[in-house]
């Protein structure tokens, strides 16, 4: 039988309820559970956070501390994820964020899933956005669902819902793990998958409510986050996974996009950019 560990990072302003509310979503899980829960802390967390960790079942959840943790732009968030990946000790590798809340039948989908598709090496489903406090809904993030619609959709943008991704832990650490660049890891990491011909899909569900606001938007601007997006795009061209024409496209759109005032890219990112 598959087994299955959560993952996710925790660093220094997030939120103490925001957390509670992930974990216990994951100790809430219908069905068998998971196997483990491993919990990342990135450089000096919020002392409340860690006596809270403390307070769940240490034999389930393990919490790892990195320290000094350097990545590009400062971002530390690939090299936890692949600390997590290295001391996970499950066969898969079930992602999520830590501010968002994993349906009851999360994992229950995914051993089904699973134990019918044992060959997909990568797999997400959809995301319901909410707003902070979590009591009105948003936008519903869907994915593609079959691997051909999920291949072309890929080119142009993310085809996969990070915080909803799951994954085998052999395969991903054969691939090195999520790329260091300062932005958009997830999308490389699953090209990467993609290009070299592991099998991906998508189930035709809602697996996590995603806390989503002007705040996400914000950091989704700019000239910083503009060149780690560029970074992000060097890789999918430089892996072969885009056309050196497409990479020029991108660079362009992109740019000029992350450049707009906050209220045009809200508009944009709601209708049409959900990466």
């Amino acid at each position: 039988m598959s087994t299955f560990s959560a993952l996710l990072s925790i660093y220094k302003n997030d939120s103490l309820n925001a957390v509670r509310e992930c974990i216990d979503s994951l100790f809430a899980q219908q069905g068998q559970g998971f196997e483990e829960i491993v919990v990342v802390l990135e450089g000096d967390v919020a002392d409340d956070i860690i006596q809270l960790l403390l307070k769940y079942d240490r034999s389930i959840l393990k919490t790892y501390h990195l320290f000094d943790v350097k990545g590009p732009l400062n971002y530390g968030l690939p090299s936890c994820l692949n600390y997590g990946i290295s001391v996970a000790e499950s066969e898969y590798i079930v992602r999520l964020d830590s501010d968002d809340v994993s349906v009851l039948y999360r994992l229950e989908e995914i051993r089904s899933y699973v134990a019918l598709n044992p060959d997909v090496c990568l797999f997400g489903a959809h995301i319901q956005e909410f707003n902070e406090e979590m009591t009105v809904p948003g936008k519903l993030r869907k994915v593609p669902i079959h691997s051909c619609e999920i291949l072309s959709f890929g080119v142009w943008r993310n085809p996969f819902n990070g915080p909803a991704i799951v994954f085998k832990k052999e395969i991903a650490i054969q691939l090195g793990g999520y790329p260091q660049i300062a932005s958009n890891e997830d999308w490389c990491f699953w090209a990467l998958f993609m290009k070299l011909g592991y099998k991906v899909g998508n189930i035709d569900s809602v697996h996590v409510h995603m806390r989503a606001g002007d705040e996400i938007i914000e950091r989704r601007r700019g000239k910083r986050y503009s060149r780690g997006e560029v970074d992000s795009l060097k890789y999918l061209y430089a892996i072969g996974w885009i056309s050196l024409g497409m990479f020029l496209i991108l660079v362009v759109s992109r740019r000029t996009i992350r450049l707009l005032p906050l209220s045009v890219l809200k508009g944009i990112y709601n209708s049409l950019l959900r990466t």
